[in-house]
């Protein structure tokens, strides 16, 4: 059975990630390692999806993007050599994501990009995301952009197209799993179904899944 490390290191790519982990972990061995690049507001999502990290990063405080990106090098090298895994895959353009592509490199070991190909093609902006994401891509073995476009900018910049699938944004099926979360605990608790031109009432410890579609808003620190 092949073995696949996921990466999350902030509460967007918990959230985007949470609805791949599911589906892998029905057909492979599947590791969920959060990076520490951001703590409580990545592993609450992933409870929320009943998913439990399998390890963790424990870093310490990073002011800039210098000193986050040197701490968690050498610590996903060392989760890379732990885990073994057959792929490692990761969502997005944060400094988790850089990280975990290039040391996935360094280890030899195959990196799949979630949400590839995304581009302003302007470095500065947004920085540093648009360099994480082009980086990343470079170093990528499979690509899955959530557009067409995003797909049409890959084989644009030379990627082989056998390595590029366009899936669709994952934030999207969080969404579709959260409201349908949400339908299943009304009929659990003989609750009337809400209306189609409403919004669901949040059930009661079910905070991240309503805030889906604003997890952008959280955590202002280091990308």
């Amino acid at each position: 059975m092949k073995r696949f490390l996921c990466v999350v290191g902030t509460r967007p790519e918990a959230i985007k990630m949470a609805p791949v982990i599911l589906e892998l972990s029905a057909h492979a061995q599947v590791t969920t390692l959060c990076s520490g690049q951001h703590t409580t507001l990545a592993t609450e999502p992933l409870k929320w999806f009943g998913i439990t990290p399998d390890d963790t990063i424990k870093l310490a405080k990073c002011r800039t993007l210098t000193t986050l990106t040197a701490a968690l090098l050498p610590a996903m090298e060392r989760m890379i050599a732990k885990h073994r895994p057959d792929v490692v895959v990761a969502q997005g353009d944060t400094t988790t994501v850089l990280v975990a592509a290039l040391a996935a490199f360094y280890a030899n070991v195959p990196f799949a990009h979630v949400e590839a190909g995304l581009r302003t093609h302007n470095l500065r902006a947004p920085f540093p995301e648009e360099f994480n994401r082009v980086a990343a891509d470079r170093l990528a073995r499979w690509h899955f952009c959530p557009t067409p476009s995003a797909a049409a900018n890959l084989r644009a910049e030379g990627i082989d197209p056998a390595h590029i699938s366009t899936t669709g944004n994952t934030g999207i099926d969080a969404l579709a799993y959260a409201r349908a979360a949400s339908a299943d605990a009304r009929r659990r608790a003989g609750a009337a179904p809400h209306s189609p031109h409403r919004a669901p009432a949040r059930e009661p410890g079910a905070a991240n899944g309503g805030d889906l579609p604003r997890h952008r808003r959280a955590g202002r620190g280091i990308r």
